[in-house]
Protein backbone atom coordinates (compact mmCIF):
# COMPACT_ATOMS: atom_id res chain seq x y z
CA UNK A 1 0.00 0.00 0.00
CA UNK A 2 1.31 3.45 -0.90
CA UNK A 3 0.85 6.28 1.55
CA UNK A 4 1.32 9.94 0.77
CA UNK A 5 2.50 12.02 3.70
CA UNK A 6 2.22 15.67 4.63
CA UNK A 7 3.60 17.46 7.64
CA UNK A 8 2.18 15.86 10.78
CA UNK A 9 0.96 12.64 9.15
CA UNK A 10 0.88 9.77 11.64
CA UNK A 11 1.23 6.22 10.33
CA UNK A 12 2.25 2.76 11.43
CA UNK A 13 4.88 0.47 9.91
CA UNK A 14 5.91 -2.92 11.29
CA UNK A 15 3.86 -2.24 14.41
CA UNK A 16 5.67 1.04 15.16
CA UNK A 17 3.93 4.44 15.02
CA UNK A 18 5.67 7.32 13.23
CA UNK A 19 5.00 11.03 12.71
CA UNK A 20 6.20 12.72 9.52
CA UNK A 21 7.83 16.15 9.95
CA UNK A 22 8.43 18.21 6.80
CA UNK A 23 11.85 19.88 7.04
CA UNK A 24 12.89 21.70 3.90
CA UNK A 25 16.51 22.68 3.44
CA UNK A 26 18.23 19.64 2.02
CA UNK A 27 15.47 19.54 -0.61
CA UNK A 28 11.86 20.71 -0.94
CA UNK A 29 10.26 17.36 -0.08
CA UNK A 30 12.49 16.24 2.83
CA UNK A 31 10.74 14.55 5.73
CA UNK A 32 12.04 13.43 9.10
CA UNK A 33 10.26 10.61 10.94
CA UNK A 34 9.79 10.70 14.72
CA UNK A 35 8.88 7.64 16.76
CA UNK A 36 9.00 6.18 20.23
CA UNK A 37 10.55 2.74 20.53
CA UNK A 38 11.06 0.83 23.79
CA UNK A 39 10.41 4.05 25.72
CA UNK A 40 12.97 6.11 23.78
CA UNK A 41 12.26 8.86 21.28
CA UNK A 42 14.00 8.43 17.95
CA UNK A 43 14.26 10.66 14.89
CA UNK A 44 15.16 9.46 11.40
CA UNK A 45 16.45 12.60 9.67
CA UNK A 46 17.51 11.42 6.22
CA UNK A 47 19.82 14.17 4.95
CA UNK A 48 18.16 17.03 6.85
CA UNK A 49 20.42 17.11 9.92
CA UNK A 50 23.38 15.01 10.95
CA UNK A 51 25.46 14.25 14.03
CA UNK A 52 27.14 17.43 15.31
CA UNK A 53 24.34 19.66 14.01
CA UNK A 54 25.60 19.39 10.43
CA UNK A 55 23.02 20.41 7.82
CA UNK A 56 22.59 18.77 4.44
CA UNK A 57 22.77 21.79 2.13
CA UNK A 58 23.81 20.74 -1.36
CA UNK A 59 24.08 22.42 -4.76
CA UNK A 60 20.67 21.54 -6.20
CA UNK A 61 17.43 23.46 -6.73
CA UNK A 62 15.39 23.63 -3.51
CA UNK A 63 18.37 23.10 -1.20
CA UNK A 64 19.36 26.03 0.98
CA UNK A 65 19.06 27.89 4.22
CA UNK A 66 15.61 29.36 3.51
CA UNK A 67 13.98 25.98 4.05
CA UNK A 68 16.02 25.30 7.18
CA UNK A 69 15.18 28.74 8.61
CA UNK A 70 11.48 27.98 8.19
CA UNK A 71 11.35 24.34 9.21
CA UNK A 72 14.25 23.20 11.41
CA UNK A 73 12.54 24.65 14.48
CA UNK A 74 9.87 21.93 14.10
CA UNK A 75 12.48 19.57 15.56
CA UNK A 76 12.78 21.54 18.84
CA UNK A 77 11.50 19.96 22.03
CA UNK A 78 11.17 16.42 20.68
CA UNK A 79 13.51 15.08 23.41
CA UNK A 80 15.21 12.83 20.86
CA UNK A 81 17.57 10.19 22.22
CA UNK A 82 18.30 8.27 19.01
CA UNK A 83 19.33 10.35 16.00
CA UNK A 84 19.47 8.39 12.74
CA UNK A 85 20.60 10.37 9.68
CA UNK A 86 20.59 8.78 6.23
CA UNK A 87 24.34 8.18 6.47
CA UNK A 88 27.26 9.01 8.71
CA UNK A 89 27.31 8.77 12.48
CA UNK A 90 24.23 7.89 14.52
CA UNK A 91 23.71 8.31 18.23
CA UNK A 92 21.54 6.44 20.71
CA UNK A 93 21.93 9.04 23.48
CA UNK A 94 21.33 12.80 23.51
CA UNK A 95 20.33 13.07 19.86
CA UNK A 96 18.43 16.28 20.60
CA UNK A 97 21.75 17.96 21.44
CA UNK A 98 22.84 17.74 17.79
CA UNK A 99 19.57 19.18 16.50
CA UNK A 100 19.60 21.96 19.10
CA UNK A 101 23.17 22.88 18.15
CA UNK A 102 22.11 23.67 14.58
CA UNK A 103 19.00 25.55 15.74
CA UNK A 104 20.98 27.63 18.25
CA UNK A 105 23.62 28.63 15.70
CA UNK A 106 20.91 29.74 13.29
CA UNK A 107 19.16 31.78 16.02
CA UNK A 108 22.43 33.58 16.69
CA UNK A 109 22.83 34.41 12.98
CA UNK A 110 25.48 31.82 12.15
CA UNK A 111 25.43 29.06 9.57
CA UNK A 112 25.70 25.61 11.13
CA UNK A 113 28.34 23.34 9.60
CA UNK A 114 27.26 21.82 6.30
CA UNK A 115 27.91 18.58 4.46
CA UNK A 116 31.10 18.74 2.40
CA UNK A 117 33.01 21.18 4.58
CA UNK A 118 36.51 19.99 5.40
CA UNK A 119 37.04 18.30 8.75
CA UNK A 120 33.46 17.11 9.23
CA UNK A 121 32.90 13.49 10.05
CA UNK A 122 30.13 12.00 7.93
Amino acid sequence: MDLGVVDGTNFEAAGVSFRAIHVRGHCEDMFCYWTQFNGQKWLFTGDAVFYGGVLGVINVRGSGMDGYRSDLKKLQGLAVEGLFPGHGLITLKNGQHHIDRAIELMKRGFLPPQVGQGGLVL
